[in-house]
């Protein structure tokens, strides 16, 4: 599960504020809107809405799998990554105009199915249980084919054919951050291969394309070790350029408008200019997870809270300010978000 391996899941009883929803509630009481932010509760075990047109939400729209970590969009269809911890790891794939699941797959027994990721007509999910990247059919789910990669695999990306795969080298059995490195996965005639394996500092849990460039996220240790981007041209392999000192510990990036942004449990929000690797840090409060912007330039970051309320904060990624937050419901553990465009 995410957030530096957070360890003990509490169920509570929902509590609910003025301002949300339930799903019976939200046919006779919310208007349509295009633009929907899908927020997956880590700890509820469920995910919920917020609509930016209107302002309001949906608290509790459905239930996911044990334990979600990562949601994919595509279409009117959400991908959802349930990491299994105490019960069992799965991808489910939910119609959302109907709020009903459609197809569900079950992985092995402690893989802990991690991130996500679309190429062409088929899905990518790392699982850091068992070092595994699986490729299944985006439509039936259907196992394809698999490859082993480097330690604990977290998140990937991918261009020109070719998955990235951020591998953290973290250790379950001693719980020890290691060097980290990122992994090429190619198809060939026999089926999924590892091309290439370059080092990316201790931790790397996240990556990310810009251009020709590659940009690996490593978290470090927590304690010695803090934040650093390394930089990598893609071509036939990965050549080493340069790094660039973030500080803190994130472990979360999103790439949008010429800038990367870098979420970190206790230390923020970062934004790193690519053009010119200026860094600026902003605090949002304990817990922040995620982010996403929309095409309209406003960021949604979910801010986890395993025993108080939750919120999903209101972020202008260009001046690096929080404006307002939108409350998401008591003891939810938010985590993982998407950004739905209705296309029906």
């Amino acid at each position: 599960m995410r957030s530096g391996k957070i360890i003990g899941i509490a169920l509570t009883t929902l509590m609910i504020l003025l301002g949300a929803c339930t799903k019976n509630q939200e046919e006779e009481n919310f208007p349509e809107s295009t633009e929907v932010v899908v927020v997956l509760n880590n700890l509820s075990e469920t995910y919920s809405y917020y609509m930016p047109e209107t302002n309001n939400t949906i608290i509790d729209v459905d239930t996911t799998g044990a334990v979600p970590n990562d949601i994919l969009i595509y279409g009117d269809y959400a991908y959802i990554v349930n990491s299994g911890f105490g019960g069992v790891p799965s991808l489910m794939k939910i119609e959302l105009l109907k709020d009903t699941m459609v197809k569900y797959t079950v992985f092995p027994n402690g893989s802990n199915p991690w991130a996500v990721i679309k190429k062409e007509n088929s899905l990518f999910v790392s699982c850091t249980g068992n070092d595994m990247v699986y490729k299944l059919d985006l439509y039936t789910l259907r196992f394809l084919d698999s490859v082993k990669v480097g330690k604990g695999p977290e998140g990937m990306t991918e261009k020109d054919g070719r998955i990235y795969v951020a591998c953290t080298g973290y250790d379950l059995s001693n719980y020890s951050y290691n060097n980290a490195y990122v992994y090429t996965v190619e198809e060939g005639p026999a089926g999924l291969y590892v091309s290439d394996s370059v080092y990316a500092g201790v931790n790397t849990q996240s990556v990310a394309i810009v251009s020709d460039t590659l940009y690996a996220l490593s978290t470090g240790d927590y304690t010695n070790t803090f934040g650093k981007l390394y930089l990598y041209e893609i071509g036939d392999s990965l050549r080493f350029v340069d790094t660039i000192n973030v500080g803190q510990s994130p472990g979360y990036m999103y790439y949008y408008n010429n800038a990367l942004y870098l979420t970190d449990w206790y230390g923020g929000v970062c934004k790193v200019s690519t053009q010119d690797r200026e860094v600026i840090w902003q605090n949002t409060g304990e817990g922040t997870s995620q982010i996403a912007i929309d095409m309209n330039g406003i960021g949604f970051i979910t801010r986890f809270n395993a025993s108080g309320p939750n919120y999903l904060l209101l972020f202008d990624p260009e001046r690096v300010q929080v404006y307002d937050s939108v409350y998401m419901g008591e003891r939810k553990g938010i985590q993982g978000l998407g950004i739905w465009m209705k296309t029906q």
